[in-house]
């Protein structure tokens, strides 16, 4: 009997690790996509702290010369719309499996990432979109160039505006270096 229950143990901690081992391909396929999508991010947001950090030094002599030369100031308010690929990782949170990964360095990461990252950067894009969200009610507001660009209350708003933006492009780096972390993780676990 004791032979009996031991196949039986053996036999089912087998079946958890094989879907811990499938798990954590589709979750790597998961993080690159993550990782893809906070590159990408990260690259638009940097276009943008160049086009707010231009519009808030803008002076009138600048507007005029704009104006002389028939050429646009475009304001471009593009909020940032990335999205986390955590469908597998819910999933087998929500199905108490995330116990069977062994790796403990491996499971912290992972929970870490999901837990703590994630949060914080979708904490950083909700408050960069609503200054955005804040400038587009100012700009409607404005008749002209002139009057919206050289606005105290405009540039104070690019002024927050960078600032968050920077803190996304932190955010971003530090999402990305987790999930290179992770990636790795996942390799060594893959080799064994």
């Amino acid at each position: 009997m004791t032979l009996s229950i031991s196949l039986h143990s053996w036999s089912e901690h087998k079946q958890q690790q094989k879907e811990v081992k499938e798990f954590l391909i589709d979750l790597k396929a998961d993080l690159n996509a993550d990782m893809e999508s906070m590159t990408q991010e990260k690259n638009e947001i940097s276009k943008s702290i160049e086009q707010f950090t231009f519009l808030k030094n803008v002076d009138s002599k600048e507007i005029d010369s704009f104006e002389a030369n028939k050429s646009a100031i475009h304001l471009h308010l593009n909020p940032t719309l990335r999205t986390t690929s955590n469908g597998n990782y819910e999933g087998f949170k929500s199905s108490g499996k995330i116990g069977f990964i062994e790796n403990k360095k491996l499971k912290k990461q992972i929970l870490e990432y999901y837990q703590e990252v994630i949060p914080l950067i979708e904490k950083l894009e909700a408050y960069y979109n609503s200054k955005l969200d804040k400038l587009g009610e100012l700009a409607s507001q404005k008749i002209g160039k002139r009057e919206l660009y050289l606005d105290q209350t405009v540039k104070r708003t690019f002024d927050m505006i960078i600032q968050s933006a920077n803190n996304n492009v932190e955010g971003y780096d530090q999402g990305i270096t987790k999930t290179k972390e992770i990636i790795t993780e996942i390799d060594k676990e893959e080799k064994e």
